[in-house]
């Protein structure tokens, strides 16, 4: 794209570390996003990335997850495509004595450049050298850089290095957790990993973040034997490992060179099959196992609900009932019932029974788990139907619930009638963190609660059911 502007700027010609952006906004003229249209290799280092995964991609998630809140990026850079004047900001890298210099200049109509230096930081200690990112290593895990590793690679490449093994590790699912935690929260399980792969390997073993979610190893002087072991200590490291109390996998493949005769990148090319065999005879993750469990195709047995499940599926089903539901409904309402808290699978047990009230940070986690489970239920066809209930049953009525804050007749109707068979069968259970209600309790709390946390013709039903039911 040309990018002809009034300071005649573009990456081809401005020095290392700039990029050529566009600010989007919305219906109102509000600024909402920053997109990027070019940048220099240079400036991916700055980013914590890699440019092939920042083409024409949204800044905003980068900026929030590596950079201090003080900075209003989306602020800053409105005022200079509406000024036509360019500017200058210093901003921290979060948790970091580190700084960078933003220089920001207009461009034809939404459209800016960017320019990244470093900043010293206060203290003298602290050289420019070490803040500058390294030329050889990944900023976001310190492991090498993959220009720099194929560089190695042919280096070692050579009969005084033979046995050559290498390693390939794959995360399972990591765009899905930047799709549901955020960047920041996919980054931090980056160096998680990087961390673990660094303290099983050894002093000789080349390692490099290849790309995204791929990590490769190179291994001299290493036999298929000794490789293997060094693959167990690996996946016995990420067994033991929980990040963030939430559970993830990796996937892991391995060749080895043995002659002069082997190409290289042919045993690059086995460890990646290898890779992708155990991908698939692991199902990619342990969450995928426990989501194969439930969602099983028609024919098969359906999910089993537990005590708690049951008790929810009896409120819920009798509040249809007396709404004189159809059957189909009732067996609609039926599967939800058993499939609605689906997205909590990636939470450990220790936050889902916690004796005491959740922080803020396993507060956060555990409000996703709607989302969780309406994008795991898209991925089974024969259970679209009760995506959107799924999504929604922690809505209130009054519009203060979450994820979409919606209200009244706009949350769907199971979505309302599981708010109050949940809510219910909370008050009346045992929970090691508040005090049992008996079952007038819970009723007048249900009342008192009407019109704002539910709909109330749902209470009202379910008022009726209790009284004729004897739930």
């Amino acid at each position: 794209m040309n990018h002809s502007n009034l300071y005649n700027f573009s990456t081809a010609n401005l020095p290392d570390s700039v990029a050529c952006c566009r600010l989007v906004y919305d219906s109102i003229g509000q600024p909402i996003d920053l997109v990027l249209l070019s940048a220099n290799p240079s400036f991916a280092t700055y980013m914590q990335s890699y440019l092939s995964s920042l083409d024409n991609s949204s800044l905003m998630p980068r900026f929030k997850s590596l950079f201090d809140e003080s900075f209003d990026a989306l602020k800053f850079f409105s005022e200079i495509v509406s000024t036509k004047r360019p500017d200058t900001a210093r901003i921290a890298y979060k948790n970091t004595q580190n700084y960078i210099r933003v220089s920001c200049f207009p461009l034809e109509g939404n459209d800016v450049a960017l320019q990244l230096s470093p900043v010293l930081p206060k203290q003298a200690e602290i050289s420019a050298i070490e803040f500058q990112p390294s030329p050889f290593h990944d900023y976001l895990t310190g492991l090498y850089h993959r220009l720099f590793f194929e560089e190695e690679i042919k280096r070692l490449d050579n009969p005084r290095q033979l046995p050559i093994s290498v390693i390939i590790c794959d995360i399972n699912g990591l765009q899905r957790v930047n799709d549901l935690f955020g960047y920041s929260f996919g980054d931090e399980l980056l160096k998680t990993i990087a961390n673990i792969l660094k303290k099983c390997g050894r002093a000789d073993d080349l390692m490099t973040r290849w790309d995204g979610d791929e990590f490769r190893i190179l291994l001299p002087k290493t036999d298929s034997a000794s490789v293997q072991i060094i693959i167990n200590r690996i996946y016995k490291a990420c067994t033991k490992h929980k990040y963030e109390q939430t559970k993830f996998s990796i996937s892991l493949g391995y060749a080895t060179k043995n002659t002069s005769s082997e190409a290289i990148h042919e045993t690059f090319s086995l460890a990646k099959d290898s890779m992708y065999k155990h991908k698939i005879l692991e199902k990619t993750s342990l969450q995928n196992a426990k989501i194969n469990e439930i969602l099983k195709t028609p024919q098969e047995e359906e999910p089993k609900a537990s005590n708690e499940g049951d008790k929810i599926l009896l409120y819920a089903l009798a509040i249809g009932n007396s709404l004189n539901l159809s059957e189909d409904y009732l067996n609609e309402l039926k599967l939800l019932s058993l499939l609605y808290n689906i997205g909590t699978i990636g939470l450990t047990d220790k936050i889902l029974t916690q004796p005491s009230p959740l922080d803020e940070e396993q507060w956060i986690l555990v409000k996703k788990h709607p989302e969780v489970g309406f994008k795991i239920v898209k991925e089974a066809p024969h259970l679209t139907h009760v995506a959107d209930s799924i999504l929604y049953h922690h809505e209130r009525w009054d519009g203060k619930g979450y994820p979409a804050g919606l209200a009244g007749n706009s949350i769907p109707l199971f979505s309302r009638i599981l708010a109050v068979a949940e809510a219910f069968e909370a008050m009346t259970s045992p929970r090691a963190y508040r005090m049992v209600l008996d079952t007038d309790a819970a009723l007048d709390e249900l009342k008192r609660n009407a019109g704002t946390q539910f709909d109330p013709n749902i209470v009202e039903a379910f008022l009726h059911t209790h009284h004729n039911f004897h739930i």
